[in-house]
């Protein structure tokens, strides 16, 4: 990086010697040629003239010309060539200006939000290739910053629409259970079970938005302790036992005995939540959902592997973002606001670990990989 205007300073040091040197010839030419030369006796003729005409005596000018100029002649001649060399640095440093001038246009038509790409002279090559860059940054910032609006303006329509559609489907049921005074008992507690569902959903999606709200307005914090993770494993599915009887799911537990890590339970268990809810959520009727925990050199991989529609190759780049969502018809209840993801890779990379993503006909798999500072022996 240091030698990146290596071409730049030798053009600028070349140009002074250049300078310098032109200035010494031309002092040169004008002391012999002219100040000696054709000029010297004319300019003396000149100031005694001069003198004279001021009213001093022809002794008295030839002695105000020799006091005056031949006997500091050196000086005279020094004093010129330094106004010499001035003026032609001064022309070096003009040069200079011109490029700060062309570097500061660029930054006006990138600030100008310019499409052309920016071209600089040769030896300004290297801010030339930095600016172009600083631009195509910008330009995909200001892509992903539309992106990320577009989906949320999106969410928002999403939610607006499912908000609307239980709270219809609850108003509706409750006015018939109000209107109708000789309904059969079998009918009302149909409608009510319809209504409470309905209610659920509807107390699913308001916490969505509190979501939303929480993950815009504040950063992740961990409180970091030891944990059991093959427990915590071990009681999430037991939470999801009456999720995975819907569809007759079956869970396989690969799991290491004795092993804890260091990090915040609460986080990780809704990381691990999440993944667990989305492979229910995407797993076939009757299929099975296997759950490695697995120690590794590095540190400890965590695999949530289920039987599915498999995830499309260009959603997978994508699966992470904040919002983003495969299912974007929100059909099901399945649907929520696209967040769950995000905030889990949040969690991870606050963790030093990683998580990633793959899938393919026969199954998709979500790896959280922790690093072996997070890993401890766990004792009994």
């Amino acid at each position: 990086m240091k030698n990146n205007y290596q071409e730049l300073k030798m053009k600028i040091l070349f140009r002074m010697f250049v300078n310098l040197g032109i200035a010494a010839i031309l002092g040169f030419i004008i002391l012999k040629v002219f100040i000696d030369g054709i000029l010297q006796d004319p300019f003396a003729r000149f100031v005694i003239r001069t003198c004279e005409i001021l009213g001093f005596s022809n002794a008295d000018a030839y002695n105000i010309y020799r006091q005056v100029f031949r006997n500091n002649k050196k000086t005279l001649l020094t004093v010129g060539f330094i106004m010499l060399i001035i003026i032609f640095f001064y022309y070096t440093l003009s040069k200079v200006t011109r490029y700060l001038n062309q570097i500061a246009d660029a930054v006006d038509r990138i600030i100008d939000e310019d499409e052309s790409v920016i071209i600089l002279p040769n030896e300004l090559k290297p801010m030339e290739d930095k600016l172009n860059q600083i631009k195509l940054t910008l330009k995909q910032r200001e892509v992903e910053a539309k992106e990320a609006e577009q989906r949320k303006n999106d969410l928002v329509v999403y939610l607006a629409h499912d908000l609307k559609t239980p709270l219809t489907s609850i108003i509706g049921y409750l006015s018939l259970l109000h209107d109708e005074k000789q309904i059969s008992e079998e009918l009302r507690t149909k409608y009510l079970s319809i209504a409470i569902d309905k209610a659920d959903r509807l107390e699913d999606l308001i916490n969505e938005f509190f979501e939303i709200t929480r993950f815009n307005m504040q950063n992740i914090i961990l409180e970091k302790t030891s944990i059991n993770l093959p427990r915590m494993m071990e009681q999430l599915v037991d939470e999801m036992y009456p999720l995975m009887c819907e569809k007759n799911l079956k869970v396989q537990l690969n799991l290491v005995d004795k092993i804890s890590i260091i990090g915040d339970s609460d986080k990780l268990a809704r990381v691990f939540d999440n993944l667990l809810k989305n492979a229910i959520s995407y797993s076939f009727i009757s299929s099975e959902i296997k759950i490695t925990v697995e120690e590794i050199v590095e540190g400890v991989n965590i695999k949530i592997k289920n039987n599915g529609k498999p995830i499309p190759s260009h959603k997978l780049d994508g699966i992470f973002e904040k919002f983003y969502r495969l299912d974007t018809a929100r059909t099901s209840r399945t649907g929520g606001a696209g967040l769950g993801l995000a905030i889990a890779k949040e969690i991870v990379e606050l963790h030093g670990g990683q998580i990633k993503v793959e899938s393919c006909e026969e199954y998709t798999e979500f790896t959280v990989f922790l690093p072996i500072e997070n890993k401890v022996k766990y004792e009994m």
